[in-house]
This record gives structure tokens, C-alpha cells and sequence, in this order.
């Protein structure tokens, strides 16, 4: 009797160790079915499978099936994503021999609407260009970048444009300054202005292109300032026009520092355009003799910006900048530190030299 009842817990050891055995040594599969909010089968979705030794990627097919064979037992992230559909990721334990998950996408990203960059105003002198723009609410971050216009982009597609982006322009967030520029650009050339912007999910919205053209050097409406009198904290001047310089903006800047000194002449012409209208910058149509009493004593700045018959904001920025203490112009300094321009520029904007086949001019 006893070896009766052995012999039957031997087999059953067998049978078990024999499933066991099965188990561990046999190839496993994942299959499932992707489906809608309805319960509607999706085709061609990508659905992706990795772990730390493996990645694969299948696609469904019209009945909405999937499935990955010759896998090993263990924890598997599996990502699933169409265009249209909101982006599914799991993690999959993969325990037996035919292992199943279904799943369903939503299609809420469609009612979504996407992330987007509006380019609100811009102004060129010779040899700079600054953008101003304005990103939707749920915009995140952007790309940006200035592109020579002629022919750089000829043939270029604007995936390659946006991957370019990505790769070598100024990447900003949303809480960085909502604008660009570049100057030591050539005058009289046609420059493209390249913008795209992207919602928390890094979902791109539709890339923006403006074509922009400096101005010619030639005949620019000039606003020249003299200086006649500085001393006791005291700066008195007189403002010139050119013959075509229908007016002009001008402001006064004190507690000037030498970074100031290098600022591109396109930084100065955007500071007073955008702020043209605004307490502190005068702007005139006359001939002007100014009496002015710095906040502070020290180093100081006259600025100006010169404007066509038509109302374009787009002359020669003179500037004249001194010592109110000491009484002594720092014109001077200013060309002895030009070499340093683009070296104290660079730590204002990130610069990004493109490798690809089309030149990129952002700063």
C-alpha cells in the first residue's frame, strides 16, 4: 500500500517538475488587442516593448492584434502610440506562456489644441533684425533661429527645418524673454526668421517662418546727437536730423556698465521701438536741445533712433556715452571694446553654430 501511494507522489512530482521545467525553459508570448474609447479595433498602431536586454516594436494589424514571441519571463515597458491618440505606457509582467494585455487609447489629443508661437512685431536696421512674439498658453518651450534667405533653405523641408531647430537653434522656455535677435548680419539681405513651439507633452505645434530684410546703409535717417556741456550731474545736447529722419526716439540711460558698451546697435534700436511711447523716451520731430539731470552720477548714455517720412523705425542708432562726474565721453571705449561683443553676448543668448547643409545665423 505504501508503495502504491509513493509511486503516485513520484508521478505527480514529475508532472509538476516536468510544467515547471516548461515554464522556465520555453519561449513565452505577449499578445493583446488595441482598441478605441468604443471598443473599435485600431490598425497601425506602433506598439513598443523593452527591458533592460531587449527592444522591439510591432504594429497592429487591421483587426487591432499585436503580439511578441520568443520572450523571456520578467517586467517589460510597453509604450503604445498613434497619431491622434494619446500616448499609452505600461509596465507588463510577462509570467506565463501566453500573456495578455488589451488596451484602449484615447483620442482626446485630437480635441487638443496644439501648442503655437504668433510673431507680433519686428524691426531691422542694416545689419541686425529683432523678432518679437507671443506663444499660446500652453506652449512650453520653443525653438528659434534666423536663416540666410538666399537659397539656404531652397529644397528644404520644414521637417528639416524643425529638426535643425532642435539640434543647433536657441532653445527657450516659457519663461524666458518672448523674443530673438542677430546682428553682424549683411545690410540689404533677406534674412528668414524660424520658430516652432511645443506643449508640456514636447508635442510641436506648426513651425512659423517670417522673411525679413535688413536695410540698405545707404540714405538711413540719422538723429545725431552733440554733446555740448557735462559736468555738476548735468548733461546738456542737441539732437540733428538728417534730411530724411522724419523723427525720432531718444533716451537717457545712467548706471551704464561695460556690458552696455558692447550691446549691438540692433539691441539698442529694439530697446527704443518697443519702448517708444513709454515715460523716459522722447520722442521728437524737431530739432531738440536737451538739459538733462542723471538719477545718478557716474557713467551715463544718450541714445538715439532715427524714423522715415513713412513711419518706419529703421535709421542709424547713434549713441554717446560719458562721465557725468568726471565730465569725459566714452566713445572711445566703446571702439577699443568691440572685439569683446560677441564674447559678452554669448552669456545673454545661447549661440549655436549649425553643422547641417543650411547656414544658421541665431544668437
Amino acid at each position: 500500500m505504501k508503495t502504491i501511494k509513493y509511486f503516485g507522489i513520484y508521478i505527480l512530482c514529475c508532472i509538476c517538475c516536468s510544467g515547471c521545467s516548461d515554464i522556465l525553459t520555453n519561449p513565452h508570448r505577449l499578445v493583446g488587442t488595441i482598441s478605441n474609447e468604443r471598443g473599435e479595433a485600431i490598425s497601425e498602431v506602433s506598439v513598443t516593448l523593452q527591458n533592460e536586454t531587449i527592444s522591439r516594436t510591432t504594429t497592429t494589424g487591421d483587426d487591432g492584434k499585436y503580439k511578441f514571441e520568443n520572450l523571456e519571463l520578467g517586467i517589460y515597458n510597453i509604450t503604445v502610440s498613434k497619431p491622434g491618440f494619446e500616448e499609452l505606457k505600461e509596465e507588463v509582467s510577462v509570467w506565463r506562456r501566453d500573456r495578455v494585455f488589451n488596451c484602449q487609447l484615447s483620442s482626446g489629443i485630437s480635441n487638443r489644441k496644439a501648442a503655437s508661437v504668433s510673431i507680433t512685431d519686428f524691426i531691422a536696421i542694416s545689419d541686425g533684425i529683432y523678432v518679437w512674439f507671443t506663444p499660446s498658453a500652453n506652449t512650453k518651450k520653443y525653438y528659434w533661429s534666423f536663416y540666410s534667405g538666399g537659397g539656404d533653405l531652397a529644397g528644404v523641408s520644414d521637417a528639416e527645418i524643425i529638426a535643425d531647430l532642435q539640434d543647433y537653434g536657441v532653445d527657450m522656455d516659457i519663461n524666458d524673454t518672448q523674443s530673438g535677435y542677430s546682428w553682424d548680419l549683411s545690410p540689404s539681405t533677406t534674412y528668414i526668421f524660424c520658430i516652432i513651439a511645443y506643449d508640456a507633452q514636447n508635442k510641436p505645434g506648426t513651425l512659423v517662418k517670417k522673411t525679413i530684410s535688413t536695410k540698405s546703409p545707404i540714405n538711413q535717417p540719422v538723429a545725431t546727437i552733440s554733446t555740448s556741456s557735462i559736468g555738476s550731474g548735468k548733461v546738456t545736447y542737441s539732437i540733428t536730423k538728417s534730411s530724411n529722419c522724419a523723427k525720432y526716439v531718444n533716451i537717457f540711460w545712467y548706471n551704464v556698465n561695460s556690458d552696455n558698451y558692447d550691446k549691438p546697435d540692433i539691441w539698442w534700436a529694439s530697446d527704443l521701438y518697443q519702448y517708444r511711447n513709454n515715460s523716459g523716451y522722447v520722442e521728437s520731430e524737431n530739432y531738440e536741445n536737451y538739459t538733462w539731470t542723471p538719477i545718478a552720477s557716474g557713467d551715463c548714455a544718450i541714445v538715439t533712433l532715427g524714423c522715415t517720412s513713412a513711419g518706419e523705425y529703421s535709421g542709424v542708432i547713434s549713441k554717446k556715452f560719458f562721465n557725468t562726474t568726471t565730465g569725459i565721453l566714452r566713445s572711445a571705449q566703446i571702439e577699443t571694446k568691440q572685439h569683446e561683443l560677441k564674447k559678452s553676448m554669448a552669456k545673454e543668448q545661447k549661440t549655436k553654430q549649425s553643422k547641417s547643409t543650411f547656414r544658421i545665423l541665431g544668437y
